[in-house]
């Protein structure tokens, strides 16, 4: 059958949206992100609606953060990452160089626009920043500038922070060409716009704790709940 899609021009527009009808547009981006997991659309075409759906579910529960460790070429993974989550505030931010953001811990931070470098959202708990990229692709680098400008802008405000993760969020069931790209999912390297190679010993780098894969739970993407729109 033939898939409908719509793109929306911002996060604000996206929150709008939702804060306007929040039972139709969660059902309308559950069956976009269901349809673009299996392949039947292009993933760029239901993008903003996987964020708006990982939004949701950090905002409006609680629930345990479960991520299993991403390794370096033929490492073995050593454990995962569980991260209890209470319902988060929900704060957009306007600033590439985040200086509008507190970094508040338990706060979920979303910029405002679509094309924030490297990472997608972001939130604090204890003296951990963890960095969310939410996506449909298995390669996914990561750009050092993004990364330099949130961990300088993070670490000046809270300088207890230790470290940050890097979370990655993919829909379950996530397929390319008969690909299970949950399973290829490896650790991603970070890329310099110069095409120099990175030095891991340098900040932000060497405060690196870990890179993650968190599958989006079925209740996410669930659209046979009952839900009346």
């Amino acid at each position: 059958r033939r898939v409908s899609y719509y793109r929306v021009a911002s996060s604000h527009i996206r929150r709008e949206l939702l804060r306007a009808n929040e039972k139709v547009i969660k059902r309308l981006a559950r069956d976009l992100v269901s349809n673009a997991a299996r392949g039947a659309i292009a993933s760029q075409n239901a993008a903003d609606w996987l964020e708006s759906l990982v939004a949701l579910n950090f905002t409006k529960s609680s629930f345990t953060l479960e991520a299993r460790q991403l390794t370096k070429g033929s490492e073995k993974a050593t454990g995962k990452l569980t991260v209890e989550i209470k319902e988060m505030k929900h704060k957009l931010f306007n600033l590439a160089n985040f200086d509008d953001v507190d970094f508040n811990s338990n706060t979920y931070y979303e910029p405002s626009w679509r094309t924030l470098e490297s990472i997608d959202s972001l939130f604090v708990i204890g003296e951990i920043l963890y960095l969310v990229q939410i996506t449909f692709s298995p390669d996914h680098p990561l750009k050092t500038a993004g990364m330099r400008r949130v961990w300088r802008a993070a670490k000046k405000k809270v300088p207890a922070l230790e470290g940050y993760c890097v979370i990655f969020a993919i829909p379950d069931l996530s397929a390319k060409k008969g690909q299970d790209l949950v399973a290829k999912f490896k650790y991603q390297p970070y890329k310099q716009t110069t095409g120099n190679p990175v030095d891991y010993s340098r900040a932000p780098f060497k405060f690196e704790k870990g890179q993650y894969l968190h599958v989006l739970p079925d209740s996410i993407l669930d659209c046979s709940d009952g839900e009346q729109v």
